[in-house]
């Protein structure tokens, strides 16, 4: 994402080509039940029965990185080496009532 942009709208990583989503962890939580079009998309937090805190990590980079959609977490992990000038994390405890 350029470092210009200020907001982005619901559902983005669907309808902005530039926006390339990785590999969603839900397919194997689902076990297959869905499509691979459903499921490739994001989701949202659904944490287990009980409070759940996720972590969301911004990176600040020196330069665009080229990843395909569908790419996995280690493959985003190799191509910022090296290339990361700041990072931000942002803790959210998410219970469901």
């Amino acid at each position: 994402m350029p470092g210009d942009v200020k907001a982005l709208p619901e559902n983005a990583s669907a309808t902005d080509s530039k926006l390339i989503q990785g590999e969603n962890s839900c397919w194997s939580l689902i076990g297959g039940s869905l499509s691979k079009e459903e499921v490739d998309r994001y989701e949202g937090p659904v944490p287990p029965n009980k409070a759940h805190t996720y972590t969301i990590t911004l990176y600040a980079l020196d330069k665009e990185i080229d990843l395909k959609k569908g790419f996995y977490l280690n493959e985003l992990y190799d191509a910022i080496d090296g290339h990361v000038l700041e990072k931000i994390f942002l803790k959210a405890k998410y219970i469901k009532e």
